[in-house]
């Protein structure tokens, strides 16, 4: 049971992140961007909504630390793509050639290392 609430926990935090970038979207913070205007900002904001209502499961059953190491693997993934798209390895995409998008990236990365560090160290003791 505690591998499903960890796989639904990963898959609310990833549905609330697309959210975020819906809502972003709709809010024209994306240059290129083929979304925007109302519809993105309800979208988004439903997906948040589901998103945060699916991740504090695991949260809430004391499963925050393997959620973590769950959701860091998917930081790492994104990370990965979206920086090499920025660098042009990774061409088709509107996001191909942008530099922003590699500095995104390596922001994406970084919060993976953070999320894992934080899923493997050790409790405190006596706590």
């Amino acid at each position: 049971m505690n591998g499903f609430k960890i796989m639904l926990g990963a898959i609310g935090v990833q549905v609330a992140v697309m959210g975020l970038i819906a809502l972003l979207q709709g809010l024209h913070v994306f240059s290129g961007s083929q979304l925007g205007g109302a519809n993105a900002l309800i979208t988004g904001a439903v997906m948040i909504a589901i998103g945060a209502g699916l991740a504090s499961w695991p949260i809430l059953t004391g499963l925050s630390r393997d959620l973590a190491g769950a959701v860091s693997i998917f930081f790492l993934v994104f990370g990965c793509v979206w920086g090499l798209q920025g660098i042009n390895v990774l061409p088709g995409s509107f996001m191909s050639g942008d530099i922003t998008w590699t500095y995104i990236g390596v922001v994406w990365i970084a919060i993976a290392i953070g999320l894992f560090a934080f899923a493997i160290r050790k409790p405190r003791s006596g706590a």
